[in-house]
């Protein structure tokens, strides 16, 4: 449900990839959680979204509030949501 991939580059924040499964559910809610919390401050987090197709409200609800909270710990987030088909 989780794949979590860092990198550090010389001159660059440290980056952490975080990209979700095809379904999140309530029950991926305090792993998610919990490697959020791990993330150190001054970081960049990618969060691709882009191949899940369903997300529980409550791990939407997890990442919305650590994307207000990343910006006290100068963390920069990404999200890349899955494309709307036409």
């Amino acid at each position: 449900f989780l794949h979590t991939a860092t990198q550090d580059n010389p001159g660059e924040k440290h980056t952490v990839r975080i990209t979700l499964a095809e379904e999140v559910t309530f029950l991926n809610r305090g792993a998610i959680l919990r490697e959020l919390s791990e993330i150190p401050n001054d970081s960049r987090v990618i969060i691709d979204q882009q191949d899940t197709v369903f997300i529980d409200n409550d791990v939407i609800e997890v990442i919305d509030d650590f994307e207000i909270s990343a910006k006290t710990r100068d963390i920069t987030v990404e999200r890349i949501l899955r494309p709307i088909a036409a």
